[in-house]
């Protein structure tokens, strides 16, 4: 008791002498740190800003006892709902399983974390907190996305990082007010078509996950800012991703990404974009309108090699059937700078020497059908 005595030094403004002169919140305090259940409690923050001076900001974390090692709470007693005018509370990094069904009181409650502990799941009760706009439970072992979250529909900041999800609940839509998403380092394999309903959406972090395509639906992410892909098994981003105006970041590097249609190739060297390219490979860009009747006849084949190259480099082709068709090479800002008319198959040794080293396509056409690879010179 002592030490929570000390502890409450830090209260000195919220509980001034007799501490029955203030109301049943701060009493709630004072009675949930006598509690046993939260040994060796550190008060860090604590805020009485409105006019009843009833507490709306607290932040418990683990103690430092005379022996030196930080002992971490346990269990969130029932009492912890007395406290009505709550708007900010912080629980982080402690060794907390459960919630408690009082919870569901903390109605004014706008700003929570319970990153760092041991919560495996939410009660029913938590639909209740409406009014949260900030929600963090990284760091929690979940293994099942908690969709009682979903619910939360004035949620604005939302941080499940390291939960340990495979997937995420189709419901995330209702999520309208969402702007911020966090769900990297998980196990995450897929999303769902529904994620494209999340309107209001600016940043979205899936780094670190399981990923190998993208839903067509991440393009209804009109007001994306930034986009982490980043070390997924991502092999091609949709068209659609195009179609978002305002993104600004886009980082897709230590991915699988071979394979990327020309209109999304052109989208990504036309734009200002901070964006951060697959490390390892050299993409290959198909003309998407052809991409099925491509995989299915075999009619064309393009390669370059060696790629990267820095003054000569051999493009192989093959038209299947002997028929003909015209090999062309682009800068990247889109001029045509050799045009040769080919049949069957061959090899065109090209020379680069005078022309200015960066990135050039190299497209192979026959009729309707077209395929696109990219040439890196460095010269």
């Amino acid at each position: 008791m002592r030490l929570f005595l000390a502890s409450l030094i830090l209260l000195s403004n919220a509980f001034p002498e007799p501490c029955q002169s203030y109301n049943c919140d701060s009493v709630a305090v004072r009675a949930i740190l006598d509690s046993n259940k939260f040994t060796n409690v550190r008060v860090s923050d604590v805020s009485t800003k409105n006019a009843s001076n009833r507490i709306d900001s607290l932040k418990l974390t683990p103690g430092l006892p005379s022996s030196k090692i930080p002992s971490k709470i346990t269990t969130i007693p029932n009492d912890i709902g007395k406290l009505s005018s709550l708007i900010w509370l912080s629980l982080s990094g402690n060794n907390i399983s459960t919630i408690p069904d009082s919870f569901a009181n903390l109605s004014n409650l706008s700003w929570l974390s319970l990153s760092g502990n041991k919560i495996s799941s939410l009660p029913n009760s938590f639909t209740k907190l409406s009014n949260l706009k900030t929600l963090s439970f990284s760091g929690n072992p979940f293994s099942v996305f908690p969709t009682i979250i979903c619910s939360l529909s004035n949620l604005r900041e939302l941080a499940l990082c390291c939960i340990g999800i495979p997937n995420i609940s189709a419901k995330i839509s209702n999520l309208t007010n969402l702007y911020d998403l966090d769900l990297s380092y998980n196990n995450i394999t897929s999303l769902p078509q529904t994620i494209g309903g999340l309107s209001s959406l600016g940043s979205f972090s899936l780094t670190g996950n399981q990923l190998t395509l993208l839903p067509s639906s991440i393009g209804n992410l009109h007001n994306l800012y930034s986009l982490y892909l980043d070390n997924n098994h991502i092999t091609s981003i949709p068209d659609s991703l195009c179609s978002i105006s305002g993104l600004s970041i886009l980082d897709v590097s230590s991915n699988s990404l071979c394979r990327v249609t020309s209109n999304v190739y052109q989208w990504l060297n036309s734009r200002d974009l901070d964006w951060k390219s697959s490390q390892g490979c050299v993409p290959t860009i198909i003309d998407v309108a052809n991409e099925n009747q491509l995989n299915t006849s075999k009619s064309l084949y393009l390669n370059i090699h060696p790629n990267p190259f820095n003054s000569l480099s051999t493009i192989s082709y093959e038209i299947s059937h002997n028929q003909p068709g015209t090999l062309q090479i682009y800068s990247s800002n889109g001029q045509l700078i050799i045009t040769k008319h080919v049949s069957g198959n061959g090899i065109l040794t090209w020379n680069a020497l005078n022309y200015p080293g960066g990135i050039y396509i190299c497209k192979l056409i026959l009729k309707n059908k077209s395929i696109i690879t990219k040439a890196i010179f460095t010269k």
